[in-house]
């Protein structure tokens, strides 16, 4: 198996090193064209592992600090308003459908969504009757 990079396969060191390990143990060759590392069961190298785990460290640590800065960012963009999410599906328009008596499968068609995402805003509308 080619990966480009390290960080491509794994976001944390231990899912990296047992991704690795179930790879190795069902005979795959895993190569990281990036890195120039290759790991297949039949040679094991120490300073190659010891690459790995540094690598896979620096990519959890650099992960981890974007997940930090965005959420500064976005505490910071509500306040002004700027960072709202987006919904998807209107339930009132999923609500005015149903009552048309059109089934749950074509309003996912016309509104290009899950069923869930229908049967959630049904049940929601639902329970907001009651």
């Amino acid at each position: 198996m080619k990966v480009f990079s390290i960080d491509r396969l794994a976001r944390s060191l231990q899912d990296l090193l047992s991704i690795i390990q179930l790879l190795q143990e069902k005979g795959v060759k895993s190569e990281f064209l990036s890195e120039g590392l290759t790991f297949s069961n039949d040679k094991a190298d120490p300073f190659q592992m010891l690459q790995l785990s540094i690598i896979g460290s620096v990519a959890e640590f650099e992960r981890s600090t974007i997940r930090s800065r965005q959420k500064q960012g976005i505490a910071l963009a509500k306040p002004k308003g700027v960072y709202t999410k987006a919904r998807k599906i209107n339930p009132d328009k999923i609500r005015q459908l149903r009552s048309e008596g059109i089934g749950a499968t074509e309003i996912c068609r016309r509104l290009s969504c899950s069923r869930t995402s229908v049967y959630d805003a049904l049940s929601n509308s639902f329970l907001i009757l009651r």
